[in-house]
Formats: structure tokens, sequence, C-alpha cells
């Protein structure tokens, strides 16, 4: 090293040089010789260590830079098309990230969009934990006037300020009309608090557990902010709010949709389809119905002279059946004639009673029809009042019941002919026919008849005559081939037989 140093210092010495004059000393008088104070604008620039100049550093940097994605660099100017600072506007064709915060909140989430792959749609975070999957759902943002739970029906219930107030559908509020409803309650509420309210789309984290999915609830008219799977009747309004769409005791979820299903107390009158009313009616009967033949129609009443229940006791004057009658109770008949153009009558009474209350106590009683053989007359059956006597009778031209009596000393009375297989009882009168038994007569009470006649002495006398002995064959022991005893038998018998 040392004959290094020196070899160098021999060649420096060589070189150096001074000139008195200028005082100035140089190396080969090819420059200045440094001293203390000097720079380097006094030292030569070499070939290797070079000194820095800003089109060595300008053309080192265009040589060493380039513009990579989203970045262009050209003479020392780098871009990226548009300010990206915190107050510029930017314009970009896509962004892609896994999420995207708004600033503004209160929540610490408030603000963030993200994309929901179970729903397929973006995610906004709101405030109070309260996410809106958009494109799907639709809130409002109130005040509470109440306190609300997560899942409660909930109805405008007035305004303050610029915002609105909401309360629990309460269907027996005073004032309450079913466009109150709004939806349900996307969160707890306490009261005077601000929050959501869903009125279409998915409300979650529910109780849910007593329904099936599909269950269609609507508002309960009875408790406020309640679900009910049952349809309400009017005069409850039917108020369709959600259905179900998971049925979970926690986790539950229904799909908020309120729909009022309006009946007619909800619809205003048009000027053709008229609602019906009591008025309407009455009037329409009283210009539309009249009395008919029977009938009287006033203001609205109609009646028909009497009763005609079931029990009620009526009264006509006449009655005209074409069809069948059936009296169930007793039948009175208080007028004087009763006529019955019936064809067959039955009569289940074994009995028929004649002359019941009558005011004639002793009159005849009996049967009678009319006929005519040419003659127009009477054919019956009577107890003749007179000597209490039945009589049969014919071609009796009065009308039997033009009295209480039958005239029997009318010209056209007549007893008629009576014919039977056998009487039983005494007769009185003429008898045709064979009579059985006559043992409570005598020839005294039996009227001689033509052939068969009774015995007269005169009678015997004139038979007897002298011709009618000379004709008789006598010998010393017959008469007519009969011996005398027969013949005194024969005639003892007779005499005997005539009494």
């Amino acid at each position: 090293m040392a004959s290094t140093k020196a070899t160098e210092l021999a060649q420096l010495s060589r070189k150096l040089t001074y000139n008195e004059g200028t005082d100035v000393a140089g190396i080969d008088g090819d420059g200045s010789f440094l001293t203390t104070g000097d720079n380097t604008d006094q030292l030569q620039e070499g070939s290797t260590n070079l000194y820095f100049t800003t089109t060595r550093v300008d053309d080192q940097v265009d040589s060493h830079l380039s513009g990579g994605t989203g970045v262009t660099y050209t003479n020392g100017v780098i871009s990226i098309d548009q300010a990206v600072s915190t107050t510029s506007d930017v314009t970009l064709a896509n962004v892609t990230a896994d999420s995207l915060i708004l600033t503004g909140g209160t929540d610490a989430n408030a603000g963030t969009l993200s994309w929901n792959a179970d729903e397929g749609t973006l995610d906004v975070a709101l405030e109070n934990g309260v996410v809106l999957q958009t494109g799907q759902e639709q809130h409002f943002y109130g005040k509470a006037s109440e306190a609300i739970s997560n899942g409660d029906i909930v109805m405008f219930a007035g305004a303050e300020g610029d915002h609105f107030l909401i309360a629990k559908a309460d269907a027996q509020a005073v004032g309450f009309a079913p466009e109150f409803v709004i939806g349900i309650a996307t969160q707890d509420f306490a009261l005077n608090e601000f929050g959501y309210v869903t009125s279409f789309g998915k409300v979650r984290a529910l109780d849910t557990s007593t329904y099936t999915e599909g269950t269609v609830l609507y508002l309960d008219p009875t408790t406020a902010g309640g679900f009910t799977s049952t349809k309400p009747t009017p005069p409850n309004h039917v108020i369709q709010v959600a259905a179900v769409t998971r049925a979970h005791a926690t986790e539950g979820t229904v799909l908020v949709r309120p729909t009022h299903m309006v009946d007619t107390d909800e619809v205003l009158e048009g000027s053709t389809n008229l609602y019906y009313t009591d008025a309407r009616v009455e009037t329409k009967i009283d210009s539309y119905v009249t009395g008919g033949t029977g009938v009287d129609v006033t203001s609205g009443e109609v009646s028909i002279g009497q009763a005609v229940a079931t029990t009620d006791n009526v009264t006509f004057h006449d009655i005209t059946a074409t069809g069948n009658v059936q009296i169930d109770g007793d039948l009175t008949v208080s007028g004087t004639t009763v006529t019955i153009n019936a064809t067959n009558l039955a009569v289940e009474d074994n009995m028929i009673y004649l002359n019941d209350g009558s005011a004639v106590t002793n009159p005849d009683l009996g049967f009678a029809g009319n006929y005519n053989d040419g003659t127009y007359a009477h054919a019956g059956l009577f107890r003749d009042a007179s000597d209490g006597v039945w009589k049969f009778y014919d071609g009796y031209t009065l009308e039997p019941d033009a009295t209480a009596f039958i005239d029997t000393g009318h010209v056209s009375f007549n007893l008629s002919s009576i014919q039977a297989d056998t009487f039983i009882g005494n007769v009185t009168g003429n008898v045709t026919g064979t009579v059985s038994d006559v043992s409570n007569h005598d020839t005294d009470d039996i009227t001689e008849g033509v052939t068969n006649l009774y015995y007269t002495d005169a009678r015997v006398l004139a038979a007897v005559t002298q011709t009618y002995i000379n004709s008789l064959n006598v010998d010393a022991d017959t008469v007519d081939g009969k011996h005398y005893d027969d013949i005194i038998s024969e005639a003892t018998a007779l005499a005997i037989a005539l009494g």
C-alpha cells in the first residue's frame, strides 16, 4: 500500500503548478487546485462520478417510471384521468368492494352498503340496527307516540314538526280509519323514539310459532297492534297485513303488505248502484205492491181482514176448495143447511146423532133422498113423531126438510114397500112371503086368503049338495073307497085343527 501511495504522490507532484502573478495553483495547468473553502464547482467532473443535473434526473425518471393500471406517465407527469380527493366529484365505470360505507350515520354500521346473497339484493344499514333490502322493502321513519315492539302493527297517529307520529294500530280507537294502518314495526320503540316501520317487505326476529308458513294475518279488531289469522267480518274492518314466510319462536318472518279489504260501509254510494235502505225498500214496496183480491195494502201494512194462523179462529162467508180439505179439529156448522156434493161419503162415527141442540124437542127423525122417475119426489125413513113408529115412504113431492115434520096427510105421501130376507120382531100389516113362525098368532090374527078358506057351516052346507051326495060311492063300510072309521078320524082331526 505504501508504494502505491508514494507513486500517487509522485505523479501528483509532477502535475502541480503555481502562478505567482495570479496566485493560482493548478494540476498540469488544466484546472484549479482545491484549497480550503472551495467546493465541487472548482472540481472538474470525471467520466464515472458525474455531477447531478436536472436533465440527468429527468432522463433517469423518464426511463424508470411508466404508467400502470389506471395510471398514465408522460414526461414526468403522472395522472389518473380525474381528481380523487375527498372533496372531488368522481366518475367511475365500475367499483368492486365488499362494502361501501357512507358517512353521516350515528350507528357504527349506518350507511354501510353490502350485497345480500340470500335475498339477492343490496342491503343498506340504517339507524337502530335496521337493514333495508333495496327494491324489496319500503320503510317509513317516524316517532313513536307510545312504546311499540318489533312486529307490532302500527298506524299513523298524527304529525309533530316535520315528522309523523306512529302508534299501535287500534281498531277500537275513536276515529280509527283503515287507511291509518301503514305497516309493521321493524324494531323496538321507546316512547318518543324515532325508528322504522316496514310498509312493504320482510320483518324478522318474530315469534310466529303459532302459525304455519303461508298463513295470512289480519289486524286483530280487539287487540291493539296484534295479529289474527281469523279473517274479521263486518262491522269490523278487514285489514290484511302480512303473510308468514317462516314459522319460528324467535326467528319468525312475515312478508308485509297492508291491504284494506273494503266493504260497502266504506265505499261511497254512486248515483246508479244505490245502497239498500229501509226507506228505499218501503217506498218501492208502496209504489209496486198493491192489494189484490182479498188483500189490503196500506203504508206497507198488508192485511186480509182477520188473522189466519194455525191457532186462530177464523170466519168466512163462503169457502170453495178445489182440492182436498183436512180438518184436524171439530167442525161446527151453525147454519141451517149443510150440502155435501160428494160421490162417496164415508163416516167413521158408528152412531149418527140427530136433533142435537134443536129447538124442536120432538120432531120427525130420519133420512131422505130425492129421485126422479118422471116425477121429482122423495123417499126415506123417518120416525113419525105423532105415533113413534118408524116408516119407509116414497113418492113424497114436498121437501122433507121444509119443516120438522113429514106431512103424512099430503096426497103424495105413500108408505113404501120393504123387501128383506128375514124380519125379526112384531109385524103389523100385510106380509108377503113365507112366515117361519106364527106361534104367537091363531087363525083369528091371520087374514083369510082367497084359496085356503076358513071353515063355516054355511060353506059346508053349501058344499054338501044332493049332487055331491049322489056322486059318493057309498056301500056298507066305505064312502068313495074310504072306510067309515077313517073318514070319522079325518073329520075329527080337521075339527080339532080348525078349533
